[in-house]
């Protein structure tokens, strides 16, 4: 579900769509708005000129990946941030693509790992971790179980951490 906030002004959600605006002057919009992004929406309202900032907030949403697959690519679906759940543990050595990441800014990532197989990272993977081979570019868990992979992206790369140690 999009959360939509005219800042500043007024906001009512409809059955059919919503309606936003100052006290005195309204904007009715009938059916959805599909957008990614932060968007400033410029509109005359019939007394005064005004911008109205809408906002959207992106993410809230988890997705079941393959982790079957080789590649193994993490789709973050166009959204800011994601949820993503690996479908099966992982077994062997696998390589990570992120993709559908234009505008992504921040992911979580929950997998679990049988034995202690080597994870090939995209190029643009940073780690603080004795784990991570940074010329490499690989993880190597320590131990098998379940992890969290977290992800932040800085404008150029990805600043991973991924859990100290399994949850149990």
């Amino acid at each position: 579900m999009l959360l939509l906030n005219a800042i500043g002004s007024w906001f009512e959600k409809t059955v059919n769509g919503f309606v936003f605006g100052t006290k005195n002057s309204k904007l009715t919009v009938t059916g959805f708005l599909n957008f990614i992004g932060n968007y400033n929406y410029q509109h005359t309202f019939p007394n005064k000129n005004g911008i109205v900032a809408l906002l959207s907030d992106l993410g809230g949403a988890s997705y079941v990946i393959d982790t079957t697959a080789a590649p193994i690519q993490w789709n973050m679906n166009n959204l800011g941030t994601v949820v993503l759940i690996g479908s099966n543990p992982i077994a062997a050595n696998k390589t990570w693509q992120f993709i559908n990441a234009a505008i992504a800014k921040r992911f979580t990532i929950i997998v679990q790992f049988n034995g202690t197989p080597v994870q090939t990272m995209p190029g643009e993977v940073l780690m603080n971790d004795v784990r991570w081979d940074g010329v490499a570019k690989t993880f190597t868990p320590l131990e098998q179980g379940l992890y969290k992979v977290q992800g932040d992206w800085n404008g150029t790369n990805w600043l991973v951490d991924i859990s100290q140690s399994f949850y149990q």
